[in-house]
């Protein structure tokens, strides 16, 4: 990778890191992979259509996703590194990014990140994942709610429906309401599920939140990579394949 390319690369949540191959997609050195990124070009949804969807901070503001009442599902980059419990907060039932400071929020009890995660110096992580246990169990209501994780990888071919409050462009423009897209599933590599860009694009911010299929979490946000600027991929962990879904199963009975 050309390292005069260093200057253009954004990660989703926090830092910035090029491309590696390690199960991740192969891209030519004209590309760059982003960890995390309003979902761009996305739809503006009121959260009872989303309401497993949690905001999930750490110094920096991720996604994540409400499986039980007490269990979170993001990714790994969100929560390493100086990200103790004491210091992670998750935000439910949240409608509008307004109301972040006034949101109903949850504290850690427990972080569990991936055993095979290493923050590459290169890329993302092809086990980019982590469980959050949260102090106490969250109240359901049509703002709060849950969905279970798969136990299968969607087929290529396949949609993948994605919300998020991650930036709506590359200049940084925040969401006021909560974004909702779907993506199409063009590869399966290792741990990971690649997506193809049109108009639509998870982008800074997005990192650790959902993409549904037949109605569970199959996917984590990870990253995307751009070429000249222009988004080309979306890169997910894949919940169904092996090696992640057992961890899940450990943390997550």
């Amino acid at each position: 990778m050309n390292t005069n390319w260093l200057s253009f690369i954004f990660l989703l949540f926090l830092t910035t890191v090029l491309s590696q191959n390690e199960g991740n997609t192969t891209i030519d050195n004209n590309s760059v992979i982003v960890p995390e990124t309003r979902i761009r070009n996305g739809d503006n949804i009121n959260i009872s259509q989303a309401n497993y969807y949690v905001v999930v901070l750490c110094g920096g503001r991720g996604g994540g996703t409400l499986v039980r009442r007490n269990k979170v599902i993001t990714a790994a980059h969100c929560v390493d590194e100086t990200c103790t419990r004491n210091k992670v907060r998750v935000v439910v039932g949240l409608n509008a990014l307004s109301n972040l400071p006034n949101g109903k929020t949850y504290r850690a009890k427990s972080i569990r990140i991936h055993p095979m995660y290493k923050k590459p110096a290169q890329g993302v992580s092809p086990y980019d994942i982590a469980v959050i246990t949260l102090s106490e169990k969250v109240a359901l209501n049509n703002r709060v709610g849950l969905i279970n994780y798969a136990f299968n990888v969607p087929p290529i071919g396949a949609y993948l429906t994605v919300v998020g409050y991650g930036n709506i462009n590359l200049d940084g423009v925040k969401p006021e309401r909560l974004q909702r897209t779907r993506l199409r599933i063009i590869e399966r590599p290792g741990t990971q599920i690649i997506t193809e860009v049109q108009s639509s694009s998870v982008l800074k911010g997005d990192s650790g939140g959902p993409a549904i299929y037949n109605n569970r979490l199959a996917g984590v946000v990870s990253g995307y990579t751009s070429r000249n600027g222009i988004v080309e991929t979306n890169i997910f962990v894949a919940v169904g394949k092996k090696a992640i879904l057992t961890f899940i199963r450990r943390n997550i009975p």
